[in-house]
């Protein structure tokens, strides 16, 4: 293998290059080999309908261009054309594929900066279905994917536009034995190559598509992110310049690829995906070092590798607490275990804010608008197997410790499955989860007996992601093709989104003052910020003891609450009753009269007095103070 510096060097020189249109064709011809071994299966478990109803579920969410060129296909007709392409084999189903497209190619003589150039244009034409129409709708038409399509069509511009199908490198030959690329040696540099690869260009999962195992053994083990810039190609390109003398074809490289025990947890990663930042600039400070400056390169590898080391401790212990509140769940069921028994893992997060209105077409004038926003706070319950979706105007209240402890609260008083014994975990966001007001909260619940146990663990910075972004992350796809004008509109959206997602509306009066309260009874907690791991037990109350993570063996003891002398035991026990609404918190005035002036006219009449009422003559709401729940 080539030192790191040569690879990195590789590594630029091969995406910075451009497919040509034989590369096109190569990798079409090699995904057609693949798939046609599956397509006499695939083709007999379609019935005749099934091309329909793909058309007519695919129009339902919208027509397929500005013209709508699917709007005249009739049913009967689509029943016809469907029944032919059963009848054709995959062979004689290119060929007309071929035919149709070299018809519908229009050449055209162009000069660019003196240089004679050809250009094809396409007017897609198929007999039976009258007039042109659009790519998409021919692909829908024919039922193939957009490789597919530029495939036959850089097919048909590298061989002077004839219709004989191109033939994979390997016809005609002697079929060698499965284990020959294994004897030549190929898949073992294969594994090498991506294992080196992703050592030094590679990230590793912030805690999104974790389960991949098939054993106990490797169930959550960590996928190894390659950049958003790579594709297949680039990496068979970069392999071929490393290993010049083991040659493999592109099919060989895609089964290694995927087949490989060793490098199954090698992904490439999503162009929208985000990235740890220490951990982006670490490797950047490591491919910054001079080749002479070989400690400081030692020096910041042992960083970024602590690092990793870490936030792998820490979603360890994630994943293990809840595969044990799951199994807690199912004994519950089956009445093995009673609720006091059961241990409760609870996860807590803030979604990103929702602009309002939402429509799936965004109008062009309100992408430079700031809208109203909606907020949501996910409280995800193992035990109950649901996400409670607290959500709210932005009017309503803000994001900060008393929100969070109000929420918590809340589904902790109505919870179906009351244990007495809590794990929690969170991000590390100081102004809403990682402060000493939640941590006055927790020990205030263990000490007047309403919890046994509770302990919060906070994931390390740029790997925060679990359960509860998961099932945000499903009311965003739903919110993709929804409209949402008001907050009726998100409640359905999110109780649509997933069978496990609950939505809950709340206001201003269902925030408490928690804050005011608590100080009264608690000191201040010096370093929170430099501990990961906490626990509130009721054998020690009014103490909180706290690690700095998963490795540390250590605990520092705190006495947080007040001496009991001074103590008022009735008014502690009882503090929810003293708990006052924050309530309504009302919007900036500014924002206020932009939405006022800039927003109202992309409204609907019946929505405009909600999302962008007249600031000058806009009363707030006036509600009765409610009690804080309690149990």
């Amino acid at each position: 293998m080539k030192s790191k510096i040569d690879l990195d060097e590789a590594v630029e020189r091969t995406l910075n290059q451009e497919y040509s249109d034989e590369e096109i064709v190569a990798e079409y011809v090699e995904n057609e080999k693949i798939e046609d071994e599956y397509y006499d299966k695939a083709l007999n478990e379609k019935d005749e309908t099934s091309l329909s109803q793909r058309i007519s579920a695919f129009l339902a969410e919208g027509p397929c261009c500005t013209k709508n060129c699917c709007a005249s296909w009739s049913a009967s007709l689509l029943l016809r054309h469907s029944d032919d392409l059963k009848r054709l084999s995959s062979n004689e189903r290119k060929l007309v594929l071929l035919s149709t497209l070299r018809n519908s190619i229009v050449k055209t003589d162009n000069t660019r900066y003196s240089v004679q150039r050809q250009r094809f244009r396409y007017t897609f034409r198929y007999e039976p279905f009258f007039g042109t129409m659009c790519s998409v709708a021919f692909r829908l038409l024919f039922d193939i994917k957009i490789k597919q399509l530029k495939g036959l069509l850089a097919h048909l511009k590298t061989s002077n536009m004839s219709i004989v199908l191109p033939k994979h490198g390997n016809h005609g030959k002697k079929v060698t034995r499965s284990n020959s690329l294994t004897k030549r040696g190929v898949t073992n540099k294969t594994i090498r190559f991506m294992l080196d690869l992703a050592e030094s260009h590679g990230e590793y999962s912030s805690g999104r598509q974790t389960k991949r195992g098939n054993t106990v053994e490797d169930k959550n083990p960590d996928v190894l992110w390659l950049p958003a810039c790579f594709t297949r190609s680039n990496l068979l390109r970069l392999y071929h310049e490393q290993y010049p003398k083991y040659p493999i074809s592109r099919t060989a490289f895609c089964t290694i690829l995927s087949s490989e025990s060793k490098i199954d947890s090698i992904m490439i990663r999503s162009p929208r995906t985000d990235m740890c930042d220490y951990c982006e600039f670490q490797k950047r400070k490591i491919a910054g070092t001079k080749p002479h400056d070989e400690a400081k390169a030692e020096m910041l590898t042992a960083e970024l590798t602590a690092h990793q080391e870490s936030y792998k401790s820490e979603r360890a212990i994630y994943n293990r607490e809840l595969e044990e509140s799951i199994v807690h769940r199912k004994e519950y069921k089956r009445g093995i275990r009673s609720a006091t028994e059961c241990i409760e893992h609870i996860s807590m997060d803030y979604g990103q804010s929702i602009a309002v209105p939402h429509t799936p077409d965004q109008l062009g004038g309100t992408f430079y608008l700031h809208m109203r926003s909606f907020l949501l706070f996910g409280v995800h319950s193992v035990l109950d197997n649901s996400q409670y979706c607290f959500t709210y105007d932005e009017r309503e209240a803000g994001k900060g410790p008393n929100e969070v402890i109000s929420f918590l609260h809340n589904y902790l008083a109505n919870r179906n499955i009351k244990t007495l014994n809590v794990k929690v975990h969170a991000d590390n966001c100081k102004g809403q989860n990682k402060n000493k007001f939640v941590m006055w909260y927790f020990l205030w619940l263990v000490s007047t007996g309403r919890l046994n146990r509770i302990e919060i663990k906070f994931m390390i910075k740029g790997h925060t992601h679990f359960i509860v972004d998961s099932n945000i992350g499903h009311t965003k796809r739903e919110l993709r093709k929804s409209e949402v004008f008001c907050i009726d509109h998100w409640t359905k959206v999110i109780n649509k989104s997933a069978r496990t997602n609950k939505a809950k509306v709340v206001t201003g009066n269902d925030v408490f003052d928690w804050k005011t309260e608590l100080c009264k009874y608690f000191g201040t907690f010096h370093g929170i910020s430099k501990f990961q791991h906490f626990v509130a037990d009721k054998s020690e109350p009014g103490w909180i003891c706290s690690k700095h993570g998963a490795a540390d063996q250590t605990w520092v003891k705190t006495k947080l609450l007040t001496s009991d002398s001074s103590l008022n035991k009735n008014s502690y026990l009882n503090l929810t009753k003293s708990l006052t609404p924050v309530g309504y918190k009302g919007g900036k005035i500014e924002k206020e009269k932009n939405l006022f002036e800039k927003l109202r006219p992309y409204v609907r009449d019946e929505w405009k007095e909600e999302i962008c009422p007249d600031p000058e003559t806009f009363v707030p709401p006036v509600r009765k103070p409610k009690p804080c729940p309690d149990w």
